[in-house]
Parts: structure tokens; C-alpha cells; sequence
């Protein structure tokens, strides 16, 4: 058997925080828009939105 290695990338699709923070899309987009949670950062070959694991894990800092 062959094992397949798993890449964990730094980053985070909007569906994957909406799962970390048990929030629906619309919660997710509010709570950036009022500054609860960090801007994505976009990547500029796809144009999607993604959020740095480490931003989160500060954000989190600050929410203790």
C-alpha cells in the first residue's frame, strides 16, 4: 500500500472558518463587515478568499 500525504496549506476557504466558528455564510460576511472577524486575503491567481490560519488563531487570542 501507498500513503497519501495530506498538505495542511496556512489557508482557510470561507466554508472551512464558517465550520471552525459554527456560523452560517451571512454571519460570516457580517461579522467581517463589522470587524469581529479578519479580512480574507485574496489570492490573486484564483480570486477566492482566504483566511491565513494564523490570523484566525490571533483573532481567537483576542476573543479569550
Amino acid at each position: 500500500m501507498t500513503a497519501v500525504a495530506h498538505q495542511v496549506t496556512p489557508f482557510l476557504t470561507s466554508y472551512e472558518v464558517m465550520a471552525r466558528y459554527h456560523i452560517s455564510y451571512t454571519t460570516l460576511w457580517r461579522r467581517i463587515k463589522d470587524g469581529s472577524l479578519p479580512q480574507p486575503r485574496i489570492n490573486r491567481s484564483t480570486r477566492n478568499k482566504l483566511w491565513h490560519i494564523k490570523d484566525l488563531e490571533e483573532y481567537e487570542k483576542k476573543e479569550d
